[in-house]
């Protein structure tokens, strides 16, 4: 796609895009912008593509295009704050095979850290997302529209150097999870008992095998603090992920 989407990309996108809208549900911000989002690309829609063909030819998409397609799918959160929406848009991203081994787990990670510390939040329409490029993410968390409980940096490894990538939960936001004072948060059984009852759940929790169970997988991870103190840095490592489904 270096030189742009051939014929059967485009209607392998224009699929796609009709695939995530339908998880909207009516929602015309999440529909116009995901819209938006592909018109680069030319997708066309309603074509004779096979479903094998599709398939395939999602699959077999560069890596930098589908953490496009995933950047955009998470940003659309700006436009929508509807965890439905995003829950089933990123089964639809897995299901569809629009991930390659970080991504699989990355995309679910973010949204378990979405869905667990929206809780500092009054509304969801306090959270906001932004990406810097289509491997580092911030999601901000704000008790109202100007008061900040904290924030989770995700930073994935550039294309080619290894399957790994981090979290970073700073302490603000644990601190707003937990009631444990912010200068606590990285005493060192503070954060040992942080990691077991609110980050291990989290990382465990891969929903994507309810809608897939023939996917195949497995990680590993470890905790450190932060260079500068300012929170944990939880790094995913050995990861491996198969999609037994279709043979493509």
């Amino acid at each position: 796609m270096n030189n742009g989407p051939s014929i059967i990309e485009r209607q392998a996108l224009g699929n796609l895009l009709e695939a995530l809208k339908k998880n909207g549900n009516g929602n015309q911000n999440f529909s116009n912008y995901m819209t938006s989002w592909f018109s680069d690309w030319n997708p066309i829609s309603n074509s004779d593509i096979s479903l094998q063909q599709y398939y395939k030819t999602l699959k077999k998409f560069p890596t930098n295009a589908k953490r496009e397609i995933i950047r955009g799918v998470l940003l659309s959160w700006n436009k929508h704050h509807n965890f439905q929406i995003l829950y089933h848009s990123i089964n639809t991203l897995i299901y569809l095979k629009v991930c390659d081994t970080v991504e699989y787990f990355f995309i679910q990670q973010f949204y378990n850290f979405l869905s667990s510390f929206s809780k500092v939040c009054n509304n969801s329409e306090f959270i906001t997302i932004e990406a810097r490029n289509a491997s580092f993410y911030t999601i901000r968390f704000y008790e109202d529209r100007l008061n900040s409980k904290g924030i989770v940096d995700f930073q994935l490894a550039p294309i080619g150097r290894g399957e790994v990538f981090c979290i970073v939960p700073w302490n603000s936001l644990l601190s707003s999870k937990t009631g444990i004072e912010e200068d606590e948060v990285l005493e060192e059984g503070t954060w040992n008992e942080i990691v077991s009852t609110e980050i291990y759940p989290l990382l465990k929790n891969e929903f994507a095998k309810q809608h897939c169970n023939w996917i195949n997988s497995n990680w590993d991870f470890e905790v450190k603090k932060e260079q500068l103190g300012r929170g944990l840095v939880i790094t995913m490592h050995s990861l491996y992920y198969e999609d037994l489904n279709g043979g493509f």
